[in-house]
């Protein structure tokens, strides 16, 4: 009897745990002062940001994702770091500087660079492209700010052909949800 009820209770636990979990129908979302509604039928990882995507991680995503500010190092390939004294256009430029650094990032080409207000706080939007050593075409929108003592960044990435444009909409009611606090 105490083995099946420990049995139980590990696969209890264990279900618990689940590393992905499916958002049925739109929903608000918190996190360190975000908060944006989910699109419905998207997977979210079940992790310290946000990341969704709806048929595969390497097909399209949407993330956030933050960097400390004054940390040593915070770009690993270019070995610079984020100051609280930098501008968002600043910001922008260390940002693709350690994207050409990337050599899983082939032929990229930037398609827009520009400030934005994001949620009320001043950033920037980056629109880009680039090619994986398999040559398939990724496009990405990435918006970025500073907040508290962090550069935090919000993505979207998918495939060119067809996902890009399929879930372009849903990325931005996820922006236009977006609030900052």
């Amino acid at each position: 009897m105490k083995k099946k009820l420990s049995l139980a209770l590990c696969l209890l636990l264990l279900c618990g745990c689940a590393p992905w979990q499916l958002v049925k129908n739109p929903r608000q979302w918190k996190h360190s002062g975000f908060e944006a509604t989910l699109p419905g039928e998207w997977m979210k990882f079940n992790g310290p940001m946000l990341f969704l995507t709806k048929d595969g991680e390497l097909l399209q995503n949407i993330n956030i994702y933050k960097y400390k500010i004054d940390k040593k190092d915070a770009l690993p390939l270019s070995k610079k770091t984020f100051t609280d004294a930098m501008l968002p256009q600043e910001i922008s430029e260390l940002v693709l500087n350690e994207m050409s650094l990337d050599e899983n990032k082939l032929k990229l080409s930037v398609i827009e660079n520009s400030p934005v207000d994001i949620g009320g706080k001043s950033g920037f939007k980056l629109v880009y492209m680039y090619n994986t050593k398999d040559s398939l075409k990724i496009k990405s929108i990435l918006y970025g700010l500073k907040k508290d003592k962090f550069i935090y960044m919000i993505q979207y990435l998918a495939a060119d052909q067809y996902y890009f444009d399929k879930d372009f909409k849903v990325f931005n009611d996820f922006i236009d949800s977006l609030k900052i606090t």
